[in-house]
């Protein structure tokens, strides 16, 4: 695993991961302990976007399959920083989303209160 800087050179992957309230405590896929599910890189400073930098992404395997996830619907940064508006923060993932080229995505709707 290595920690990239922020690029738009944004790899392919058909499927994602989006986070919510639910696991926002939970490091995936550090926390689980699953052999098919590997971490590949973490991308901490985002993504430019049309709509600003997006919240930090991680590109993982799953059964061999890339999967990017990103947590809490995309609007907590790891700079500290305060979150983006969830309907800015929207746009954000789903224009790195479509630059990957994701075709399906897992979105969380638990409620993690």
């Amino acid at each position: 695993m290595t920690n990239q800087p922020m690029t738009q050179s944004i790899p392919q992957a058909d499927y994602a991961l989006i986070g919510g309230s639910g696991t926002w405590g939970a490091r995936f896929p550090e926390d689980i302990q699953l052999d098919d599910v590997e971490l590949v890189e973490v991308y901490k400073d985002g993504f430019d976007t049309p709509y600003g930098r997006s919240a930090p992404f991680k590109l993982l395997t799953i059964a061999g399959k890339p999967v990017w996830r990103v947590a809490m619907h995309g609007m907590w940064r790891d700079d500290g920083s305060k979150p983006y508006a969830p309907w800015i923060a929207a746009k954000q993932t789903s224009w790195v989303m479509e630059q990957a080229g994701v075709k399906w995505a897992l979105v969380e709707g638990s409620v993690g209160g």
